[in-house]
């Protein structure tokens, strides 16, 4: 059966609008849902639903570039490919899209050729397909995928790992706290699947900093730690072009891990939800698996004193909901860390 795109279109000149429907409409087996008011779109966020979507860069009240990051801060939303539609001159936007998860940015004047073949090219990985042209986030892969994508990403974690001299479990286990939090918030099981795989490339930004600043002992001078902060964009810049949903969800989570529930934490000061769900799972489950951890500057904490901090800055650091369900999963989280210790961890008071 030969599968139907619905592709949202929102540009506030209706007859851009008009341009980019009639545009999208000449692709065969595609649907087109339009509109021209961005806010009147997310005030019924929860109806929203499409394959692939095209934003305009410059609308008023909301620019294609925010109304990006604010859809794909649904999990339900998160890996469906977003296009930008931006000015001739508008060459900013295609780095704020990409931070923003955007897929594409094609500048106007549009070429019709080259729209087709990248718009073709996006619906084509979107993946397989339900009936209604509706699919999952991150739909489960063949048998034979799905092991190579375990191999891949548990290689990659251990050398991540590797390069910033942490324990060689860290990443691993923090991906499975990042799988217990989404399970108990009600993610699909898929979606657990992804962020178990994806969290563990965290911290792969600190492959582009200096040895000397990740070897350092003691208090970093202020030039040292905005450099430290770095890693997050340049994680984020490593894996942010992939076509793989794992491989942007990754991304997604490298850029927005060190982000604060209260808007203090960076690079982008985000605050409250408009931090993304993997990102705001993903820094309730690394601040945990860093307190229970040994380092060279501290004993680990018990499991108990751990969850007592996250309890306490929920809120402020934390996502109250993310930190309620890593609460939930207690049991599951005691048994990680009876099944991962690291090597030098024995005597770890896991109660």
């Amino acid at each position: 059966m030969t599968p139907n795109y619905n592709v949202l279109i929102v540009d506030a000149n209706r007859t851009s609008l008009a341009l980019l429907d009639m545009m999208v409409r000449k692709l065969p087996n595609f649907s087109t849902r339009l509109h021209s008011d961005p806010m009147m779109l997310l005030s019924g966020i929860g109806e929203v639903d499409y394959d692939l979507a095209i934003f305009a860069e410059a609308m008023p009240q909301i620019d294609g570039v925010e109304l990006a990051r604010r859809m794909r801060a649904v999990p339900r939303l998160a890996a469906k490919p977003i296009v930008l539609a931006a000015g001739e001159s508008a060459d900013w936007a295609e780095h704020a899209a990409r931070e923003a998860g955007v897929a594409d940015v094609l500048h106007r004047p549009i070429d019709p050729v080259e729209f087709r073949a990248r718009i073709s090219r996006l619906a084509q990985s979107v993946g397989q397909r339900a009936e209604g042209g509706l699919e999952r986030a991150f739909a489960g892969p063949s048998a034979e995928m799905a092991q190579h994508e375990e191999e891949y990403f548990t290689i990659l974690s251990r050398i991540a790992g590797f390069r910033d001299r942490e324990t060689g479990l860290h990443n691993l286990r923090m991906g499975r706290y990042c799988a217990v939090i989404a399970h108990q918030l009600g993610l699909p099981r898929d979606t657990c699947r992804a962020l178990r795989l994806a969290a563990g490339l965290h911290d792969i930004g600190k492959a582009g900093l200096p040895d000397s600043l990740l070897s350092k002992r003691g208090t970093l001078t202020h030039e040292e730690r905005r450099l430290m902060e770095d890693h997050t964009r340049i994680g984020h810049d490593m894996l942010c072009s992939a076509q793989s949903p794992l491989l942007r969800l990754a991304a997604d989570i490298a850029l927005n891990h060190h982000e604060r529930w209260d808007g203090t934490g960076y690079p982008r000061r985000l605050k409250g939800e408009k931090i993304p769900l993997a990102g705001r799972i993903a820094a309730v489950a690394d601040v945990f698996d860093a307190l229970t951890s040994i380092k060279p500057y501290k004993t680990a904490w018990s499991r108990d004193n751990a969850l007592r901090y996250l309890q306490e800055n929920a809120g402020e650091q934390f996502d109250p909901a993310c930190v309620a369900a890593f609460e939930t999963g207690q049991e599951e989280i005691a048994a990680i860390l009876l099944a991962m210790p690291d090597l030098d961890d024995s005597g770890l008071d896991a109660a």
